[in-house]
């Protein structure tokens, strides 16, 4: 069923997400919202790729399962290891936002001297298209050599393409979003080893959650 979904979730987004990897080297995760129940369809399969079988499998809960009570799992490393190669880990889709939320801001704030202060409609880009043909005719060997080095070291990684980056970080601020339970300090600390700023000067002042 997980590999199912790998493959809707890849035929869906134009991205390869079952056993693959970013530029980064890291595996893609499955983010399955916890009420996901495999859709029914006619004849055996649905138009996207379930089979008969699976129709009305409460997926979303099993995976909700397997991370908070070990189903399927516990004892089993090798169904453990299995897993993770098609991208599925046991810590919850609120873990995998913030660790996309502190990947882009380290990223964010490297690009920017150790400063993180990102405008609220910051995205994060994708890698723009190019070829050599969009590359000058009359610019000299290095650097035609320089631009193309340029575009291949582009920094932000597949996975955090489309990212509200700066939209996050504004819950952060006003709701304290990602900052509360057990792991609530531990990412305080990692914002402020990124220089966040906790009280931007752009724009009105509102209540922020203040650093503790």
């Amino acid at each position: 069923a997980l590999q199912c979904y790998a493959k809707n979730e890849e035929k869906n987004s134009g991205f390869v997400t079952l056993n693959s990897k970013d530029r980064s080297g890291v595996i893609k995760p499955l983010r399955i919202p916890s009420n996901f129940v495999v859709p029914h369809g006619d004849d055996g399969v649905d138009e996207n790729g379930w089979p008969k079988g699976l129709w009305g499998f409460p997926l979303g809960a099993k995976c909700t399962a397997i991370r908070q009570k070990e189903l399927y799992i516990k004892n089993r490393p090798e169904r453990q290891a299995q897993l993770v190669k098609i991208g599925f880990y046991k810590m919850g889709n609120s873990a995998l936002g913030w660790l996309e939320v502190v990947h882009a801001a380290a990223i964010y704030s490297q690009l920017h001297d150790r400063t993180l202060d990102v405008p609220f409609k910051f995205v994060v880009p994708e890698r723009p298209q190019i070829s050599f043909d969009d590359i000058d005719p009359t610019m000299d060997k290095l650097l035609k050599e320089q631009q193309s080095n340029s575009f291949h070291e582009w920094p932000w990684p597949e996975q955090l393409w489309g990212l509200p980056l700066g939209q996050r970080l504004k819950d952060l601020r006003l709701k304290g979003s990602y900052l509360s339970g057990k792991d609530g300090e531990k990412r305080r600390s990692q914002l402020n080893a990124l220089g966040f700023e906790w009280n931007p000067k752009r724009g009105r002042r509102r209540s922020m959650v203040a650093p503790q």
